[in-house]
């Protein structure tokens, strides 16, 4: 079962999903989709790194704590995954993480730098 967090606005649709798997330590995933609005690009040619990073807290690490990307995201919905691990410590139940995006917002030429906080919902087992 899977819960979602999101931004609609005006420059993307962001969403982001994560689900966890039993086990010791539990092994999970978030997917964060990015789609930006038409006449928008979100990191183009030229423009630093989009950034996904997850706030490492209460027994949740992440694989890449700080995920990369070099491509953008232009006129297609793109996904990126985090991989994260939660303590077997912690109990069932639902954990809210914490992740921010950085990213740069393309619109003809203007550019904008931007800064999502989401606190995406996950379900641990």
């Amino acid at each position: 079962m899977s819960q979602m967090a999101e931004l609609d606005g005006a420059f993307a649709r962001i969403t982001a999903m994560g689900a966890a798997k039993p086990g010791k330590p539990r092994k999970g995933k978030i997917v964060v989709t990015f789609e930006p609005k038409a006449d928008h690009v979100l990191n183009g040619t030229g423009q630093p790194d989009l950034e996904i990073e997850g706030k490492a807290k209460d027994g949740v690490t992440f694989k890449t704590p700080v995920l990369k990307d070099k491509k953008g995201v232009a006129k297609k919905p793109r996904e990126l995954v985090l991989d994260f691990e939660a303590d077997a410590k912690l109990p069932a139940g639902e954990v809210g993480i914490e992740l921010e995006l950085r990213l740069v917002d393309v619109a003809g030429k203007d550019t904008t730098p931007r800064t999502v906080q989401l606190v995406v919902p996950v379900l641990l087992p």
